[in-house]
């Protein structure tokens, strides 16, 4: 998940939260308590390692063969590992 959407459903599910608690309704409190909670996790995880670049990736090569060079400077067999959306 994005940054952003993460931080958004935090403060979605802490709102629900507390609307809950205000109504002493555990049927609120609990799912959305969890929801905060997981939130803050990711969200903690998103601050802690943050986000590799493109560039930062490993690039595993695909054959032997000869292939020329593209415009990103990477070989034309070249395929990465993994990438980011």
């Amino acid at each position: 998940m994005m940054p952003e959407m993460t931080t958004l459903a935090f403060c979605n599910n802490l709102l629900w939260s507390l609307y809950g608690h205000l109504k002493d309704d555990p049927y609120m409190m609990i799912p959305n308590g969890i929801g905060t909670t997981l939130c803050a996790i990711q969200l903690f995880l998103i601050v802690y390692y943050g986000r590799k670049s493109a560039s930062a990736l490993p690039v595993a090569v695909v054959g032997g063969g000869g292939g020329g060079a593209t415009a990103a400077g990477m070989s034309s067999d070249a395929v990465p590992m993994a990438e980011i959306p």
